[in-house]
């Protein structure tokens, strides 16, 4: 069983799942598999917020306020999850994924939001942040699977 935390409504929201296929080595202030495990509440949790679908910086101010107080996210912030949309989860860089590619830049910008809020609030260091989105593609990629049902 796996822990997780989404936020809804202001609120975290902090409940248990089964994540059998997920192990842990160390631990750390970063966990990519109970980012997955939340994944399918946090996105239907943004959908009924907003009309917009897979918006990219809605994922990340949502990553980014589990771990910092959300009006502390700004431009800088923006910025970097802008540049990652047009740069390595571009609608190019995705083409491969199919019409997965929303649900694939979700996540990572999910996932970067945490580290980025991870980062603002110095739970994780510079090269920690390097590690972790360094990592982040080969997790991704361990777990397509998972990115092909939304």
């Amino acid at each position: 069983m796996v822990q997780a935390a989404f936020l809804q409504g202001g609120v975290v929201k902090t409940f248990r799942c089964a994540a059998e296929t997920y192990t842990s080595m160390t631990p750390s202030p970063y966990d990519f598999a109970e980012l997955l495990c939340v994944f399918p509440d946090i996105r239907d949790t943004l959908h009924t917020a907003s009309s917009r679908r897979f918006d990219p910086i809605d994922f990340a101010r949502h990553g980014f306020a589990l771990n910092a107080p959300a009006d502390s996210w700004g431009d800088n912030h923006r910025r970097f999850i802008d540049d990652r949309c047009v740069g390595e989860l571009s609608d190019d860089s995705l083409a491969d994924h199919e019409s997965a590619a929303p649900a694939w830049r979700a996540f990572a910008c999910l996932a970067l939001g945490c580290l980025l809020g991870l980062y603002q609030t110095e739970r994780i260091i510079g090269l920690q942040f390097e590690a972790a989105d360094a990592q982040l593609a080969g997790f991704m990629f361990l777990h397509s699977p998972v990115f092909e049902t939304f």
